[in-house]
């Protein structure tokens, strides 16, 4: 997926996004996920183009980069939290339902430490490819 946006802050080699709805983004059944309220939106990214603050870039998202993010943000969470109620199911109801949210919770802390350590790296974020505009030429 390729989006337009604006460089709002420069750290190292990761520029931070701010990316505007487009009209693609009006029409997607799932635009209120990443865009609640249709706000703006910001993203880390990449700086491949060496943009500077102010310009306006092309940002680039692939496919397996989505479906990793999905995986870990949703998938994996749940999974844990469905593994733990069926491993307490002999034990009863209440069991499961704190199992479930025990399962989940742990799920979700794991999700965050691996966005962190993939954010350090600077693996599985989007790449600022090129720049449109530039407000310093």
């Amino acid at each position: 997926m390729k989006e337009k946006g604006v460089v709002v802050e420069i750290k190292g080699a990761i520029a931070k996004i701010e990316i505007k709805p487009s009209e693609a983004c009006k029409n997607c059944p799932s635009g209120g996920m990443c865009r609640p309220a249709g706000k703006t939106m910001l993203m880390d990214a990449v700086n491949s183009a060496k943009a500077k603050v102010g310009d306006e870039v092309w940002v680039e998202t692939s496919a397996k980069q989505s479906m990793i993010a999905v995986f870990f943000l949703f998938v994996f969470p749940l999974l844990l939290g469905l593994i733990a109620i069926l491993i307490t199911a002999r034990y009863g109801g209440f069991y499961m339902v704190i199992a479930g949210i025990f399962g989940l919770g742990i799920g979700l802390s794991f999700a965050k430490v691996i966005d962190n350590y993939l954010r350090r790296n600077g693996k599985l974020l989007p790449i600022l490819t090129e720049v449109i505009k530039s407000e310093n030429a």
